[in-house]
């Protein structure tokens, strides 16, 4: 049975109660092409960026909308979510930063340790997913665990995801009497997109929250599981201002070197007890245009490679 969210009421939301600062609230909603809830948050620019160390305490994130009001997907699509989350968005220069608060007891986090990109579903996690040409059909998802566990996913045609997709950004957690926090750092030069110096772009919007010991996923705007829909479902970031385009350039040069020990025939004239080896090269992608990307390699890393797709 699907469940649509069709009224949300304007309330202030609390920042973080150390900073004891209020916060504006979040858009009304307005209603898609196929007449569901439509999540809408206006955007924020500011002149002075947070300090990327997980606590929302800078003066900042008490400027900016907020979007909370999280509804669950699983295991009871529709409901509420059973503990409160609040996320934040502002642009500063070349960055976008994203500040998202997740109330809980501090005793019941689940925080294994992991390596990156893997995700399991008895850790808690929150993500911020962004669809920055607002088509509806691709997106770029960041995701951290209350250990810092980073992980990032590229997401086409609506419901597929490619795990393997790596970008370059930072975030860090923290801890508290409220819960957990996380403080997200995304370069715009990570992220594809349209900018017009004569008007203001709208992008899609994503916030997601895994509660591990009560096996909950919930979300800022619904996602109903019966009708197999993710992106098009996302809610909207209105109001951003961008005159030009990032220009898309990442360069990762390596160097290897290698040492064998072997045993052998000493009256071997080419045998060699100890061989040394050394390799050299780099890994670039340049943005040629738009939604295209040019990938280049000089004596490429065979082991970086065979895990891209």
């Amino acid at each position: 049975m699907l469940v649509f969210l069709t009224v949300l009421q304007l309330q202030l939301q609390s920042v973080d109660a150390a900073a004891g600062a209020t916060a504006n609230t979040q858009q009304p909603t307005t209603a898609d092409s196929a007449g569901a809830a439509l999540r809408v948050l206006g955007a924020t620019k500011a002149l002075t960026a947070p300090r990327i160390d997980g606590r929302l305490d800078d003066p900042v994130w008490a400027t900016v909308p907020v979007a909370t009001d999280f509804t669950q997907n699983y295991p009871h699509n529709g409901g509420p979510s059973a503990r409160r989350t609040e996320a934040r968005v502002v642009f500063v220069g070349d960055a976008l930063y994203v500040g998202i608060r997740a109330f809980d007891s501090p005793d019941s986090i689940a925080a294994p340790l992991l390596r990156r990109d893997v995700q399991v579903i008895n850790s808690d996690q929150v993500q911020i997913l962004i669809d920055s040409f607002h088509d509806r059909r691709t997106a770029y998802e960041f995701g951290v665990t209350p250990s810092g566990v980073k992980f990032d996913v590229y997401h086409y045609d609506d419901i597929r995801g490619d795990p393997t997709w790596d970008a370059v950004w930072d975030v860090a957690v923290a801890r508290d009497s409220l819960g957990w926090s996380a403080e997200f750092r995304i370069p715009l030069s990570q992220l594809s997109y349209s900018a017009s110096p004569w008007k203001a772009e709208t992008w899609g919007i994503q916030f997601y929250r895994n509660i591990g010991r009560l096996q909950e996923w919930s979300s800022w705007a619904p996602v109903p599981l019966s009708d197999g829909r993710e992106v098009s479902h996302f809610g909207e970031l209105t109001g951003i201002e961008l005159t030009t385009s990032a220009r898309r350039r990442e360069i990762v040069p390596y160097l290897s070197s290698s040492l064998t020990r072997a045993t052998g025939d000493r009256a071997n004239p080419f045998f060699q007890r100890t061989a040394l080896g050394s390799a050299a090269g780099l890994d670039a992608k340049i943005g040629v245009g738009k939604g295209l990307t040019l990938a280049l390699t000089v004596h490429p890393d065979f082991g970086q490679v065979e895990a891209d797709p």
